[in-house]
């Protein structure tokens, strides 16, 4: 936990790493004295960001970050764009407001959906009758096994699969076989791995608590003329000895595209998606690709399926479906 003031200038009250247990972050707490002054809530939260939830601050990988922000006004600066980049990367922010504090600004601060991360009191007081579902609401979020990610407007449980294996315009010069395409698909960024590359990450650093029932697995890719013609892993997940055990194969000289996995009882299962559909990843231009997995009991069927729709970008849906396992596959093929 980490509190920190502000009026014209933040300041630190205590990091993150301060306090080792909840009796002593109390007592930090109530020796806290109220520092008067302006209302710079925007300089505030860019000082959490830089200064608070860092390494050095005590913060943690893998640790969901959750920020609350108390004001009794309205803000003397911009709080729009610190808050909208920290919630574009994952960062959890309520917002409570109390006293002449603005609400529209108080919904541009907090997180999505503004329900859940945006209260509104008259004084400090009246804090008491927010208080057991603000602590459900942060504690929910605070004890979370996947991260938070703004998607569509709202935040939900994930995370930007890019960002955590380093391909950001910040990082990516460390990591081996991969190059930056500028202005290859709108106003995203574009990275061309190269021959051999291998893009990995401990799933520590990911989903420490491991892949929960239902998940869903979506990039944006092109194959370039140069690909190999061997197959090879889209993405996959191994373990510790370095042994696949799920995972989706493109092989470009069949021109098919293979998911694998383990069932329950340990045995190694397949399903191959192909046709004319699937041979149009292969054609050179973007894909955005999703694999969504879940996992039911009771369920006694097996067979594959697709369902082509009629879209400006044409759309294919594959699924199947075992005793104990649903697989979605769908590709929507962006024409660029």
């Amino acid at each position: 936990s980490r509190h920190c003031q502000f009026s014209d200038d933040a300041r630190t009250e205590f990091q993150l790493s301060s306090h080792g247990n909840k009796e002593a972050l109390l007592e930090a707490i109530q020796r806290i004295r109220y520092k008067g002054g302006n209302t710079k809530t925007g300089r505030a939260i860019k000082h959490v960001k830089e200064s608070i939830f860092t390494p050095e601050g005590g913060a943690r990988r893998g640790v969901p970050k959750v920020l609350v922000v108390l004001t009794d006004g309205r803000s003397q600066d911009d709080v729009n764009t610190v808050s909208k980049e920290m919630q574009v990367e994952g960062y959890i922010i309520f917002a409570i407001g109390f006293a002449d504090a603005d609400y529209g600004e108080l919904v541009n601060i907090a997180s999505k959906p503004s329900d859940r991360h945006v209260f509104f009191v008259d004084d400090l007081d009246a804090v008491k009758k927010i208080e057991e579902q603000l602590i459900t609401f942060v504690c929910e979020a605070a004890t979370a096994t996947c991260p938070s990610v703004l998607m569509s407007g709202n935040t939900m449980a994930g995370f930007r699969m890019m960002e955590k294996f380093g391909l950001v315009e910040k990082e990516y010069g460390a990591v081996p076989g991969v190059s930056l395409e500028p202005g290859s698909f709108n106003s995203f960024p574009c990275y061309r791995l190269h021959r051999d590359a291998l893009v990995s990450q401990p799933t520590k650093y990911l989903h420490p608590e491991g892949l929960p029932s239902d998940y869903t697995i979506s990039m944006i890719l092109r194959l370039l003329p140069e690909t190999p013609q061997e197959p090879f892993a889209l993405w996959e997940i191994l373990n510790k000895e370095r042994e696949p055990l799920v995972g989706l194969i493109l092989d470009n000289s069949e021109k098919t595209l293979t998911f694998f996995n383990y069932d329950y009882k340990g045995d190694f299962q397949t399903v191959t998606f192909e046709g004319p559909e699937i041979r149009k990843l292969f054609h050179g231009s973007f894909h955005k690709v999703g694999s969504s997995f879940s996992f039911t009991a009771g369920r006694y069927t097996s067979q594959s399926r697709c369902a082509p729709q009629s879209n400006p970008a044409s759309m294919f849906q594959g699924v199947w479906e075992n005793d104990t396992l649903t697989f979605t596959l769908s590709i929507l093929h962006i024409l660029s």
